[in-house]
């Protein structure tokens, strides 16, 4: 029986990614479905949910879920959840995909099927009230606000099955982690507190900072446990290598990474990483780069 805490809103981690046996089918199955091209934001929303980083969705956002992650950072079932995971699309598509019609998810630059979903959810969407609710502002020029404007007028909402996870197991191995490995992980060196940190820069002078406090916080003795995530450049991956080198005993450190977006909205965007599964509770909170937190 596992001794770490469950995943956030559910018993067990949902990730939707086919096995690899049944993909090509599905693909093959696809090609016959009206195609829905998706943003580079919502094709980081699919794999994140494929791996089952957004346990408990089952798929793009409905519009009471939409709402009420908008209004009240909630699901309509009341589970926590600060920032909306939507698909949107433009009227003219919306208007010719049907209530439980099946549709083929591909990749806006490449053309490639990454999904399926089945679409159980058509409305249209008040921007102002999902810019102002999650990055407190309307203003353009603020790059989250930039992606919403950017979106179509309407959101399809439904339950998703993922066939791809991109180029990322290949140009990070060794490094791209799902929840199941982490946590697999984490049971293997039985770890019973674990830190992260994680940001999109390379480590700055506070951020070794509140490394090390993680470290202090985790075990006095030093024998630090943690775990970086989130695919930076290459330079601030090497940086997160050099610090974690110096700052951690090799059996008690660990890098990782997600194919998350950054939502660069402050608090929120914190609290999301936090219930990113193994379940990691708010310890210090670095503002938009979302800094550290201890379980």
């Amino acid at each position: 029986m596992s001794n770490l805490v469950p995943p956030h809103g559910a018993d067990a981690l949902k990730p939707l990614l086919l096995p690899e046996a049944e993909r090509a089918a599905e693909v093959a199955r696809a090609e016959g479905l009206k195609k829905v091209p998706l943003s580079s934001r919502e094709v980081s929303d699919l794999f994140m949910l494929g791996m089952g980083a957004y346990t408990p969705l089952d798929g793009f956002m409905s519009e009471a879920d939409w709402r009420g992650s908008c209004e009240k950072m909630q699901l309509s079932n009341g589970v926590f959840w600060p920032i909306p995971i939507t698909l949107s699309a433009s009227q003219e598509l919306a208007d010719t995909i049907g209530d439980g019609e099946e549709v083929a998810l591909t990749d806006r630059e490449t053309g490639e099927i990454l999904g399926t979903m089945v679409v159980s959810a058509k409305y249209g969407i008040d921007k102002d009230l999902e810019c102002q609710s999650v990055y407190g502002t309307t203003d353009g020029a603020h790059p989250g606000v930039q992606k919403v404007l950017e979106q179509g007028p309407v959101n399809l909402g439904g339950s998703v099955r993922v066939v791809s996870e991109g180029h990322f197991p290949d140009t990070y191995e060794g490094l791209y982690l799902r929840p199941a490995e982490t946590r697999a992980l984490f049971e293997e060196k039985g770890w019973s507190t674990v830190a992260a940190f994680q940001t999109r820069n390379p480590m700055h002078c506070s951020h070794e900072f509140l490394a090390k406090t993680a470290v202090e916080v985790c075990d006095p003795s030093g024998a630090g446990r943690a775990q970086t995530w989130r695919y930076s450049s290459r330079r601030a991956r090497e940086s997160y290598r050099c610090t974690g080198a110096k700052l951690f005993r090799p059996r008690n450190g660990r890098s990782g990474g997600l194919p998350d977006r950054d939502a660069l909205c402050g608090s929120e965007g914190s609290l999301v990483a936090c219930r990113i599964p193994p379940e990691l509770w708010m310890f210090a909170s670095g503002g938009r780069t979302r800094s550290c937190w201890c379980r």
